[in-house]
């Protein structure tokens, strides 16, 4: 390859080796000079000085002498030879003909190296992309597959916070049906005793409708808790029944007090005037109620039933009222609804208390001028019972 040609440092190394080859030559040389020249004169000592040699040995030498001067003659054209051929003009010339080689590899080998480090660089710059190419693919097939895992965990979650959920409304609904059936059975089993009884229909249909009430109110209650998407459209039931429930008790009062004639219930209020209010706005709405005691007897009554009139028109209107105002959501904040006045809700909530404050108001004032007259048959207990059935089923 490129990078196998010599380098600086071998080239020195041969011119090196030629220069000790060259004084290697000269010292042999000089070497046979010096053996040719002791042969010889050991030859003319031999000759000059031992005359009684013989003619064989004198042909020896002579053989030994033509070979020395051979061998002399050899050395001597192989020194003419190398000083024809090799001189320190064409070793200095060779010497920097590497020199320059040398240059043009060490350029070549840095254009190379250059060449390499910019390739290398290239490459690492499209390795590094392709890493990270390779590492956001890695990142968003992690992320779908989180996401994934994600949401398989929340629907497993969710269809099993739903079985636990089912489960446990299952055991609501048997528990709250259960009680609904006893709840169910009992006022029944007053009502067939009532028809069984029907010797006072006058009174005895006002204890019916009052009767009917917790039948109604726990199948509804038990409806709305099954079917939630139902609860709106019966709570507007259930509060008509309860406005309807408070006329028909305060009616059941006057009936019992005055076996259905509501003249003997004024006579018997007339009685105790001394201990009755007049009613408020005589001048305008109950004029004539000052001329006398039965006149005030019947203004105060008439009060009391207006009072619980009022709360049944008023509950259903106010239901209805409630029920548009979730359907079309207008509560707005749930944590600012006590706060805010621009609430709907509000304003049916307060029209609501004060409707309800005026009917408990009317059988109050009623309850308290006929205590005497009816503690035979107990109508506070019967009133908180019907109470307690709104409240127990609201909650």
């Amino acid at each position: 390859g490129k990078f196998a040609k010599p380098s600086v440092a071998s080239m020195h190394s041969q011119i090196n080796k030629t220069r000790r080859g060259a004084r290697c030559n000269t010292i042999m040389i000089f070497v046979l000079y010096v053996v040719t020249l002791f042969s010889v004169l050991s030859l003319h000592r031999n000759i000059f000085g031992d005359r009684t040699l013989e003619e064989a040995d004198v042909k020896a030498l002579n053989t030994k002498l033509e070979g020395v001067e051979t061998l002399l003659h050899n050395t001597i054209k192989e020194i003419s030879r190398f000083n024809r051929t090799v001189t320190n003009g064409e070793l200095l010339d060779e010497v920097k003909d590497l020199e320059s080689q040398v240059r043009a590899q060490n350029e070549e080998v840095k254009d190379e190296l250059a060449k390499a480090k910019a390739d290398v660089k290239d490459t690492l710059a499209v390795t590094v992309n392709r890493i990270d190419d390779t590492v956001e693919k890695a990142q968003r097939q992690i992320g779908q597959d989180v996401e994934e895992v994600r949401n398989k965990v929340d629907e497993y979650k969710s269809s099993t916070q739903d079985q636990f959920n089912l489960e446990n409304n299952f055991m609501l609904y048997q528990l709250a049906g259960t009680f609904t059936l006893i709840g169910g059975l009992i006022s029944m089993w007053h009502v067939t005793s009532h028809l069984r009884n029907f010797h006072n229909p006058v009174v005895q249909r006002k204890i019916l409708a009052i009767l009917w009430m917790a039948p109604i109110y726990s199948t509804s209650s038990w409806f709305s808790l099954v079917f939630v998407s139902c609860e709106a459209y019966l709570s507007i039931l259930k509060d008509c029944y309860e406005a309807y429930v408070v006329y028909v008790f305060l009616s059941f009062l006057i009936s019992v007090l005055g076996n259905g004639d509501r003249e003997a219930v004024v006579d018997k209020l007339a009685a105790r005037a001394d201990h009755l209010h007049a009613p408020w706005g005589c001048g305008c709405f109950f004029r004539g109620a000052r001329d006398s005691d039965r006149a005030k007897a019947s203004a105060v009554l008439l009060q009391c039933q207006l009072y619980a009139l009022q709360f049944v028109l008023f509950k259903p209107l106010l239901a209805v009222a409630n029920f548009c105002v979730n359907h079309l959501k207008l509560w707005g904040d749930p944590k600012q609804m006590a706060m805010d006045y621009q609430n709907p809700q509000v304003y049916v909530l307060v029209c609501t208390n004060l409707s309800v404050s005026m009917a408990f108001f009317g059988l109050l004032k009623f309850y308290h001028m006929v205590q005497d007259d009816l503690s035979w048959c107990r109508p506070w207990p019967k009133f908180l019972c019907i109470k307690g059935v709104v409240f127990m089923t609201f909650w």
